[in-house]
Parts: C-alpha cells; sequence; structure tokens
C-alpha cells in the first residue's frame, strides 16, 4: 500500500497532529484492462522490459512551501502490474480536507530539486476541519501577495533512473522542457552520484545547478581539453563536483581524495573575512564509499 499524508500541527497541548488529507497511489491508478480469451479473463500486465528502473529507483518526496506543492516520485509497488514508476504533484490547497493532482507522469527520478523563492511562515487559514498553519510565505499585504504570486514557479529539477540525464520539468503540467546529457557535457561518460541543489545569486537569477559526478572511465582527453579551456590543471581524478547555468558549465572541482559526491550538497552563507575581503559563501560536500569517507567545502 502505498499513501501520502499531509499532517496539520497544532501549537497546543493536547491533540497537536491532525492528518488533514490521505492520498492512496493505488487508488489513483487505472484498473487493468481485462481480455477475454475463450472462457478464461486475463489482466494486462506491465512489461518489465520497458522499465527495469522501477525496482532501482527509491521514493522521493519533495514539498514546494511556495506554492503548497508537493512532489512525489514513487516506483510502482511490488508485483503490481498497474505501471511502473510515477511522478505526482500535488497542490494542497490549504482550505480543503481534498489536495489537487496536478499531474501524473511515467518518470522514473532518483533525485530532484528546485529553488525555494520565500521562506517558511506562519499565516494562518481555516481549513473545514479547523485552524491549519500554512507553510507558504508570509504574505503582509494584498499587494504584496499579487506580485509574489505573479512570480514565475521555478522549475523542477531531476535525474533520471540512468543517472545520465537531468531534466527540467515543469511544475504546473509535467511536461519536460530541457534535457541534458552529463556525458555530452563532460566530454566523458559520467554519472551523478549526489543529489541536485539549486540555488542563485538572487531571486531573479537562473537557477544554477550544483551535484557531483563520477567518470565511469576516467576523464578522457576531451575532458582534459574542457578542463584547460577553463583554465584548470589536468585532473586525473575521476570525481569531480560541477556547477551548471542552464547548459554551460560554469566550474569543476575534483572531490577530497577522489571519492563520489553522495547525498545532499549544502550551501553555506559565510561572513568572514581575510584581508578585509569577504569569504565567498561555501558549499559543503560529503564523499565517500565502503572503505572511507571526508566533508569538505568549496568557495
Amino acid at each position: 500500500m502505498q499513501r501520502l499524508y499531509a499532517v496539520d500541527i497544532f501549537p497546543r497541548m493536547v491533540d497537536r497532529l491532525h492528518i488533514s488529507w490521505v492520498i492512496n497511489f493505488e487508488m489513483e491508478m487505472p484498473p487493468p484492462k481485462p481480455q477475454n480469451r475463450g472462457n478464461v479473463v486475463f489482466f494486462e500486465q506491465a512489461d518489465e522490459e520497458f522499465a527495469p528502473e522501477a525496482a532501482t529507483v527509491p521514493p522521493r518526496v519533495m514539498v514546494n512551501p511556495d506554492t503548497d506543492t508537493v512532489f512525489v516520485s514513487l516506483p510502482a509497488p511490488a508485483g503490481n502490474g498497474l505501471g511502473g514508476t510515477k511522478f505526482w504533484a500535488i497542490k494542497d490547497n490549504q482550505t480543503s480536507s481534498k489536495p489537487e493532482i496536478l499531474f501524473k507522469k511515467n518518470y522514473a527520478l532518483s533525485s530532484m530539486a528546485t529553488y525555494e523563492q520565500g521562506s517558511n511562515g506562519i499565516s494562518s487559514v481555516t481549513r473545514k476541519e479547523g485552524l491549519w498553519k500554512g507553510f507558504g510565505p508570509v504574505w503582509g499585504t494584498a499587494e504584496g501577495r499579487t506580485s509574489a504570486t505573479e512570480k514565475v514557479t521555478p522549475s523542477v529539477w531531476a535525474v533520471d533512473a540512468t543517472k545520465e540525464m537531468v531534466l527540467e520539468i515543469s511544475p504546473n503540467s509535467g511536461a519536460i522542457s530541457k534535457s541534458m546529457n552529463i556525458s555530452s557535457l563532460l566530454k566523458s561518460r559520467a554519472k551523478v552520484t549526489s543529489d541536485l541543489m539549486v540555488t542563485r545569486s538572487n531571486e531573479k537569477d537562473e537557477d544554477h545547478l550544483v551535484f557531483a559526478v563520477t567518470l565511469v572511465n576516467g576523464p578522457s582527453p576531451a575532458f582534459h581539453s574542457l578542463l584547460r579551456s577553463r583554465g584548470m590543471n589536468k585532473s586525473e581524478n575521476k570525481n569531480y563536483v560541477i556547477q551548471l547555468k542552464g547548459e554551460t558549465l560554469e566550474w569543476v572541482v575534483p572531490t577530497a581524495k577522489d571519492l563520489p559526491g553522495i547525498g545532499q550538497i549544502a550551501g553555506i552563507k559565510t561572513h568572514d573575512r581575510v584581508n578585509d575581503e569577504v569569504v565567498d559563501d561555501m558549499y559543503v560536500v560529503f564523499a565517500g564509499d565502503s572503505e572511507s569517507s571526508v566533508v569538505f567545502s568549496i568557495h
């Protein structure tokens, strides 16, 4: 059974948790079509050949508090022939006990991320069952809410099940607007090893994607040429952290001890000064394998 629960949390001593709504994903799937073959009725089953990644893609949940939208990447239940891995977008209407399913796509995604424009708020609205604390931004004035909602909702960025493609997905329709082959960008066969991070210098900036990759067969001569074109020294590392702006490769940094970067890369704003100069913000990366691990930072 695959279900998603939305739970309201009330600032009181008792009865603090309240289930606002539940989605049973299996009930949202279309029923199998019967096929009559003589006196026996058969039901269509999903062809595993067309979705071999379904068993390897982990379930993922991501919340965009700016739009009150929940994104879910969900593999098919074991032995379920109703379909493969699905990518869902679910809108929490806040005042209703029934959420709105914006779209459902047959995408197999290994990770996803989006840029969060606002911050968590404490605005109160009334749901049918009672007071509810919204997880969206605080709106100071009606004009402020209007101007904020007119902003373009940031895209959802995702890595496919092969970990070789980065996809830009519309948060409203689920349509794929851009797909980038990481091997083509790096001129060497590569796979994404970490989760995605989306960052901007300000809200009007484009999305910058930061993530770790591994060069499956090691660096190629074309990859070395790519490093030279960006003023970098030749590196024999197989593992790197990279930043993309659109389809432009902005920088490439070898990981510490040539260990694969894994998990979520974190951004930390710094206020330090060195020789009266402000130190740049930094990324913190965890890298490791079965034998060793390390945490390092990139300025």
